[in-house]
Order: C-alpha cells, then structure tokens, then sequence
C-alpha cells in the first residue's frame, strides 16, 4: 500500500507539472519502551528500499539520507551529534540533511551560510 501511494504521490505531483523528489529516513533508533517508535524501527528499512524502488521505477530524484547517514556516521559519537532523538534528526542532523538535498541538486556551496552556518555549537568544518 505505501508503494502503491507512492507512487500515486509522484503521478499527481507531475500532473501538477511539478518536479517530484523522494527522500529515504535517515536513521531510526530502537526505543523497546514506545511502541509506536518500534513499528517504525522495525519497518524503517524496508519502507526506504521501497523509496528508493519507486525513484528509480519512476524516474525520481532521490535524495538518499540512510545511505549518507550510514557512510558518514563513523561512532556513536558522531550519531548523537546526528540524532535529536529516536527518530527524528537533531539540528545537526538537518544540517547534513540539507547539505546532501543542496548536493543532489548540485548546488552546494561551503561558503555559502546555509551549507556551513557559523557560531552554531553543531556546525563542523567541511570535510
């Protein structure tokens, strides 16, 4: 059903003759205690691969932020950096989530301040 939705999601934003973009989660963590964040730990994979079948079924930009996510999170460290909590990224977390949309789109620029904002205590140097 979700594939199905999608689907149906990327017809009707053409339509629109608009410019469909589908983005994969980034990371979901495990929260035994909550329930309803275990139905999304427990399926967050499978719906992502399922994103990325449909972008590429339907000739989609995709904006892969799983496959950045497990690339470029070397620790645990670097993850809570990532991560605001469970299943939602944290300021960090967004940053990097926007440096790979402007990637995707080529239009990332380091010296530009919504790629590399400065003062913020999560902003790092570019690597």
């Amino acid at each position: 059903q979700f594939q199905n939705n999608l689907v149906e999601l990327v017809r009707r934003v053409r339509d629109d003759n608009a410019i469909p973009v589908l983005q994969t989660y980034g990371k979901i963590l495990p929260v035994p205690e909550k329930e309803e964040y275990m139905i999304r730990y427990e399926k967050w994979q499978e719906y992502n691969q399922c994103i990325r079948d449909v972008a590429a079924a339907e000739s989609v930009i995709l904006v892969d932020h799983e496959k950045h996510w497990n690339t470029n999170i070397p620790d645990e460290k670097t993850l809570k950096l990532w991560q605001g909590e469970a299943i939602h990224p944290g300021g960090k977390g967004h940053l990097e989530m926007a440096k790979l949309i402007f990637r995707t789109f080529n239009i990332f620029d380091p010296e530009s301040p919504c790629c590399n904002p400065v003062g913020t205590p999560w902003s790092l140097a570019e690597q």
